[in-house]
């Protein structure tokens, strides 16, 4: 019987050893949207070889995997039916497509496809084109549709100060940046013959015309970064809860729709924000996370300056479900909707000192807040669906709607106008009515649209949709549905800040 465990076990290292005979460099890259600009290279150990594998997110963005793999796990390849394949990642749901080794050196670049790698000038434009800061100050821009490393021959301050621009930071004392290595691009943009003066408002506005954009290898000491200046106060954008593998909280500018990754605490497939609110006064952002830990799901909530891309900190961790939170800046108070314990929760914004205020027969969803009167309004969702209100004391409690809601996930309260804006994902419909709950009235309806997150500036309505990536816009009335900034954003929650605008959210 021993005789024969010995022979199994060298018949296994003969087999392995004539599988791979050699260790091999493959690519490596993990997560990127065009395999060919890919240049980092690793060397497998013995009874590895090259692999690639393509993941589709439920965004239809395709990610390509490329790594060492080891011999046994390909063999187990040759032949399997992989197609459609549907993986969790805990954030979001990705189907596999692809999934394949190979044997030479540096074969595993594109054995599972890629993309052509010619810019099309005609789809060049101020619409399709951003740009983004990622932490550490690399210069990333969105064209072509893929996110990529900018690459520019003589990248100088002029340029910076635009870029800096463009995602809502001063231009006066933004410098520029070479030889970066820090970025996280999926791949490298090339700008060949760009000048700036400094005071354009978009890079496209420079000396440059869309043919001189290009998609190949750059060497790293032309790549682009920045220091942007963020001194004063910060105005007229949306924060975003974006839970891609790149997410965190983004702060987004409200003309051009480029924006700053602000952090990312920590995040992995059981950690995702949700919903945030901004605090303008002294111009800090909490925002609440999803927590999947050995005892549940619970919740946490953080805190950061918006001006920079510098760390967070944690302020409160909840042994709850926690599904929305809003701020009260002049009273330095926390509101939260606790769907475990079924209450709304006061805190101080420093995490000291929760107590519930109101406590509930169904689960609170949505919160949002009337800070001139000090009225908390909330809603909750499933066959009791409601929308209420009371004061912060918990007293005074009112049901404002109760009828044709199924799903209202999101609040957002018009101080001026003292209206209370809703959307629902169960009936697919945006509303508004007054503070009492009288004059309600609908403004949008679009069965496709699974809303998550929802905000208000003067002018327009923003949202995010469970079913299409990047942010959505409307008219105040309802009206003009468009897709604002880079669909590659997978959006929970989202709020507006403009000075001229009193909203809360």
């Amino acid at each position: 019987m021993e005789c024969s465990y010995l022979v199994v076990v060298v018949l296994l290292v003969q087999f392995m050893s004539a599988l791979v005979e050699t260790t091999f460099s493959c690519i490596y890259c993990l997560a990127v949207e065009d395999p060919s600009l890919c240049h980092t290279r690793t060397k497998c150990s013995t009874y590895q070889l090259c692999y690639a594998e393509v993941k589709v997110t439920e965004r239809n963005n395709s990610l390509y995997f490329l790594d060492c793999q080891d011999a046994v796990h390909c063999d187990k390849l040759a032949g399997s039916v992989i197609i459609g394949k549907r993986e969790d990642t805990g954030a979001v749901t990705d189907v596999t497509t692809c999934k394949k080794c190979c044997k030479t050196d540096e074969c595993n670049r594109e054995i599972c496809g890629t993309k052509p790698d010619a810019v099309n000038p005609d789809n060049v434009t101020k619409n399709n084109t951003y740009v983004r800061l990622a932490v550490l100050g690399q210069v990333e821009v969105f064209v072509n549709g893929v996110w990529s490393t900018l690459c520019v021959n003589g990248w100088d301050d002029d340029a910076a100060q635009v870029a800096c621009h463009m995602m809502g930071y001063s231009r006066e004392g933004s410098k520029a940046v070479n030889k970066s290595t820090a970025g996280t691009g999926l791949g490298v943009a090339n700008l060949d013959g760009l000048t700036c003066q400094g005071d354009e408002d978009h890079l496209l506005d420079c000396a440059l015309s869309a043919g001189d954009w290009s998609l190949h290898a750059c060497p790293t000491l032309e790549s682009a970064g920045v220091v942007c200046n963020y001194t004063g106060i910060l105005d007229n954008f949306l924060l975003l809860a974006d839970r891609t593998f790149r997410g965190g909280i983004v702060r987004m500018d409200l003309d051009t729709f480029s924006y700053a990754l602000l952090y990312a605490p920590r995040l992995t497939s059981s950690i995702r924000p949700v919903a945030l609110t901004f605090e303008p006064m002294y111009q800090r952002v909490y925002s609440l996370l999803y927590v999947n830990s050995s005892d549940g799901l619970n919740s946490e909530i953080w805190c950061q300056d918006v001006q920079t891309t510098g760390p967070a900190y944690p302020l409160m961790w909840i042994q709850a479900l926690v599904n929305g939170i809003a701020v009260d800046s002049s009273r330095n108070l926390l509101f939260m909707t606790d769907a475990t314990n079924r209450n709304i929760t006061r805190a101080y914004t420093t995490g000291t000192d929760p107590e519930p205020v109101v406590s509930l027969d169904d689960e609170p969803h949505a919160v949002t807040l009337d800070q001139t009167n000090q009225t908390v309004y909330w809603s909750t969702v499933g066959a009791g669906a409601s929308i209420e209100s009371a004061d912060y004391e918990g007293n005074n409690r009112q049901v404002l709607a109760s009828t044709m809601l199924l799903q209202p996930v999101a609040l957002a309260f018009d101080q001026k106008t003292r209206q209370l804006y809703f959307c629902d994902a169960g009936t697919h419909r945006i509303e508004v009515m007054d503070s009492d709950g009288k004059n309600r009235k609908l403004l949008f309806a679009d069965d496709s649209v699974q809303f998550l997150g929802f905000t208000l500036t003067s002018s327009h309505i923003f949202f995010s949709d469970q079913h299409s990536g990047g942010v959505h816009r409307l008219e105040r009335d309802g009206s003009n549905l468009s897709q604002v900034g880079p669909k590659t954003l997978e959006v929970d929650g989202i709020v507006a800040y403009q000075s001229s605008s009193a909203s809360s959210v």
